[in-house]
């Protein structure tokens, strides 16, 4: 070869430049052939360091743009086509077991991030990652419906309804039921709608709808049970009879009468009470200055009384009583009878009383009195006045008075007297 030296002035610096005009040797092969690719080191890329890329950049790739790919413009230089760095050959550019969990990875070593067996739809076990970085589940097991344990894709089993709730699933109150295939019936749920008249859910009523209760069936002994604006039961209108308080629609209750006595109740005198049921007064103690004789209208009865028997009794000034008359039995002989009767009406029960005086054959010849032709009592012999009283049911009654004799003897005076009868109640009809 034949050197020739140049100088070139660049600037200051004087370099030699040396041109090679050719090595006839080297076009010549080891074997004799010719070798084309100018490269001094021997390796036959034509590069001069051995890697194929004759930009000298070191990477191999011989286009010369740095992504180290050795030709086929992926970025992989491993060349296997893929354009995945890790040269795994999944070209995912993923690596399993690099303890970073990536886009195509389940899990990575112990790190199951976050996962669960039970997130995957099983009841519970041991979830672990596979060799492949996916999950390997051979260590879960499945629900059981019906064991009492809500898990897996369960939504309750038997009481077990995890965090749900009539509520949480949007109603207003209830209770959730558990189905035998372990899904949720919501049968028992409501939506309480207080105001239409329809009793729903924790409603005790809801308008005019008391579900057929009343004030009894609520504790109370009557009166009217209600229902409030927010559907509870309104028991202003019940009773309790017999706790000497006035409620509701009571008109007493026990000695509490609310100021009212026999007297506003229109009687004369006597006690007034309460009902057992509360709802009235008993005026069965009231008393009522009622019908009357005394017998000061001279010889003749009244117009009320009527008047029987063989002989009839009469007004007399004999020994009365009091005042100027009282009334004296008929003149009878033996085995006749001489009565005088009157009919009254009695409001509320009441009673009657008079005096009486008798001189008769003793034990013989009697004065008797009868309520509605029932003997009340007779007497017989001398008796001086005597007054008498007996009580008398509500109702219309006939009081009687008579003088009986029997068939033999006259003894003393042989006549009976009545003077000042009076009624508690007896009114003429």
């Amino acid at each position: 070869m034949q050197r020739k030296q140049l100088h070139v002035l660049t600037g200051l610096l004087c370099v030699p430049l040396i041109l090679s005009t050719g090595c006839p040797a080297d076009d010549v092969s080891d074997a004799g052939g010719t070798d084309d690719d100018t490269s001094t080191t021997g390796d036959g890329d034509g590069d001069g360091d051995g890697d194929g890329d004759p930009s000298g950049d070191g990477d191999g790739d011989p286009t010369g743009d740095g992504d180290g790919d050795p030709g086929d413009g992926d970025g992989d230089p491993s060349g296997d086509g893929d354009g995945d760095p890790s040269g795994d050959g999944d070209g995912d550019g993923d690596v399993c077991g690099d303890a970073v969990i990536g886009a195509s990875e389940d899990c990575e070593g112990d790190d199951l991030n976050g996962a669960t067996c039970v997130d995957l739809g099983y009841a519970g076990g041991d979830l672990v990652c596979g060799g492949d970085c996916s999950f390997d589940t051979t260590g879960c097991f499945d629900a059981v419906c019906g064991d009492g344990i809500k898990a897996g894709g369960e939504a309750c089993d038997m009481a077990d309804f995890g965090e749900d709730t009539c509520e949480s699933l949007g109603y207003t109150g209830g209770e959730l039921a558990c189905g035998d295939d372990c899904v949720i019936d919501e049968s028992g749920c409501y939506m309480a709608e207080c105001g239409n008249d329809m009793i729903e859910g924790p409603e005790e009523c809801d308008g005019a709808d008391l579900g057929g209760m009343s004030c009894v069936d609520v504790g109370y002994d009557g009166g009217e049970l209600g229902c409030t604006v927010d559907c509870t039961w309104d028991i202003g209108m019940c009773t309790s009879c017999g706790n000497d308080m006035i409620e509701g629609m009571e008109v007493c209750d026990g000695a509490e009468l609310d100021g009212e006595t026999c007297e506003t109740q229109g009687f004369d005198g006597g006690e007034l009470g309460c009902a057992m049921s509360c709802d009235g007064f008993d005026t069965s103690a009231c008393t009522q200055d009622g019908w009357g004789d005394d017998f000061e209208g001279g010889a003749q009865l009244g117009n009320e009384w009527v008047l029987t028997g063989t002989a009839n009794w009469f007004g007399s000034q004999t020994m009365p009583h009091a005042g100027m008359f009282n009334a004296e039995s008929g003149n009878i002989n033996h085995n006749q009878l001489s009565h005088m009767e009157v009919t009254l009406d009695f409001q509320n029960a009441g009673s009657v009383t008079f005096w009486h005086r008798v001189s008769t054959e003793e034990d013989w010849d009697y004065l008797q009195f009868f309520i509605d032709d029932v003997l009340q009592d007779e007497w017989s012999g001398v008796i001086p006045w005597t007054e008498q009283t007996y009580p008398i049911a509500a109702g219309q009654h006939t009081l009687r008075w008579t003088y009986d004799k029997d068939g033999s003897v006259d003894e003393n005076s042989d006549t009976v007297w009545i003077d000042d009868i009076t009624t508690a109640g007896g009114q003429l009809p």
